[in-house]
C-alpha cells in the first residue's frame, strides 16, 4: 500500500436511480425512494474508488463499515438536533442479491475515470446489442 493513502481521502460515484432501486419496487405500497442497499452500494463504491489510487499493484481493500438509520419527515431530529446514529434501523428487503459478474464489477468501478468518448463507445456497443436480441426476439 502507498504511503498516500491517509485520512480524509475522497472518491465519486455517480449512480443514475432507476425503478429496480426504489424500495417501491419490492415493496409496492411503499414510496419510490432509493432503497438503503443501493444507498449503501453507492458508498462502498465511492470508498473504493478513494482508495483504489492508493494501492499497489495486487493489492485490494476490503472492509467497509456503515452506520445508518432511516429518519422520516416527522421525527424530531433537526439541524441543531441531529438523529444518533444506531445501526439500520429500516430493515431489510429480504431479496436476493444478484451476483454481479467480476468484468462488469470493474466497469463500473472505472466509470467515472473513463474519456466521455469511451463511455459513449461502450453505451453503444451495449445498445445494440440489446437491439439485436429484441430483433431475434429474446
Amino acid at each position: 500500500m502507498k504511503k498516500t493513502l491517509v485520512a480524509g481521502v475522497t472518491g465519486e460515484a455517480r449512480h443514475r436511480v432507476v425503478t429496480e432501486n426504489l424500495v417501491s419496487f419490492r415493496k409496492p405500497d411503499a414510496p419510490p425512494v432509493l432503497a438503503t442497499p443501493w444507498l449503501l452500494h453507492v458508498m462502498e463504491t465511492a470508498a473504493y474508488l478513494a482508495v483504489l489510487p492508493h494501492l499497489d499493484p495486487g493489492e485490494a481493500s476490503v472492509g467497509v463499515g456503515f452506520d445508518a438509520k432511516t429518519v422520516t419527515p416527522e421525527s424530531e431530529s433537526t439541524s441543531e438536533n441531529p438523529p444518533t446514529p444506531t445501526g439500520t434501523e429500516s430493515g431489510t428487503l429480504h431479496a436476493p442479491i444478484p451476483t454481479v459478474d467480476p468484468d462488469l464489477a470493474e466497469v463500473v468501478a472505472r466509470w467515472p475515470a473513463l474519456p466521455e468518448a469511451t463511455r459513449q463507445s461502450i453505451m453503444a456497443t451495449v445498445r445494440a446489442a440489446a437491439e439485436s436480441r429484441a430483433a431475434q426476439g429474446k
